[in-house]
């Protein structure tokens, strides 16, 4: 491995500026945004004994089969 005297060790001259990352166009709070592709199913389940439906969502750029059940809020 090379060896160098600290002598010959100069000062870091960086930008103060910390680097520039671009989110996802879809993002809040910098976490991705799921953007629902289709309905693919409806079900009522009980929750303490509520009705609660719900709907089978397929996601955007996601398959079919990773879809999943959503509370259908009124």
């Amino acid at each position: 491995h090379p060896v160098f005297h600290i002598s010959v060790l100069k000062p870091f001259r960086g930008t103060d500026a910390p680097p520039h990352c671009d989110l996802p166009a879809e993002s809040l709070n910098n976490q991705p945004v799921d953007v629902p592709a289709a309905v693919l199913d409806q079900r009522t389940i009980l929750v303490q004994g509520n009705p609660c439906r719900q709907v089978l969502i397929q996601w955007h750029g996601q398959p079919a089969d990773e879809a999943s059940w959503e509370d259908l809020i009124a």
